[in-house]
């Protein structure tokens, strides 16, 4: 039988099998690779000239079993992390050798908070499958219902995507590897830049100074100050009084 045949782009150095498989012999040729999909129109808005981004999807891509052109079809950049889309996620598991079925249904009265979508996933060596749901009530608890424009406009399509990527990361963490939906992750708040210690203190320090009640005028100032200056003796005693007490005290001995 005549061996498999490989074929190389001359610019860049990827080679193809006869099945159109990418090989990358090294981390240059994946490199290469990504520069050139991040300057095509195929590319996500996430990896449009941010070849580094497509790097990264492909390397999480590898670790799910996935081709690259796949990975950057189906894994989303998004507030810093990589995230996989729910259908593909499900594509995953259900192709999986330890996934015997993955069952889904709507449940409740249609937009009511009981409303939802309860999905039923069973490993072939587990005797009991894992049954999960994601309701209304529960995405009202996460601030999620009516706020954002996504679940205004398909609350169906992201009540299934919540249940579904709860249970088979619980369910399948072997095939999952920890990668959250992109469903799930889009609605994650940005994390705002971390300070340090001394920032949160000069920060702490100066709304404490905005919010105290500042004094009236120059003269209630001057007047605070020689408060301080003529009551700066131990129990709040002026140096005064207490020059005149020490005096008298040795007067009368």
């Amino acid at each position: 039988m005549e061996k498999q045949k490989s074929t190389a782009v001359a610019k860049t150095g990827i080679n193809f099998s006869q099945t159109g498989i990418v090989k990358f012999k090294d981390f240059n040729e994946l490199g290469s690779f990504c520069e050139s999909y991040a300057k095509s129109d195929a590319a996500m808005k996430c990896y449009q000239d941010k070849p580094a981004n497509a790097i990264v999807a492909v390397m999480y891509g590898y670790e799910l079993g996935m081709e690259p052109i796949t990975s950057l079809n189906n894994i989303y950049i998004i507030n810093n992390r990589p995230a996989l889309f729910a259908e593909c996620i499900h594509g995953l598991v259900k192709s999986s050798k330890v996934c015997e079925y993955v069952h889904f249904k709507y449940i409740g009265t249609e937009y009511d908070d009981d409303f939802g979508v309860q999905v039923t996933s069973k490993r072939k060596d587990d005797t009991e499958p894992l049954v999960s749901q994601f309701t209304v009530a529960d995405a009202k608890k996460a601030n999620l219902w009516g706020n954002r424009d996504s679940w205004v406009k398909y609350p169906k399509r992201l009540l299934f995507a919540r249940s579904l990527s709860f249970n088979l990361q619980d369910n399948f963490p072997d095939i999952t590897k920890g990668i959250k939906t992109y469903e799930v992750v889009a609605d994650y708040e940005e994390v705002a830049e971390t300070k340090s210690l001394n920032e949160v203190m000069d920060d702490t320090l100066k709304k404490l100074d905005d919010d105290s009640i500042a004094p009236e005028s120059q003269a209630d100032i001057e007047a605070e100050k020689e408060e301080r200056n003529n009551n700066d003796g131990p129990g709040g005693f002026s140096k005064k009084e207490m020059d005149k007490d020490l005096f008298n005290n040795g007067a009368t001995e």
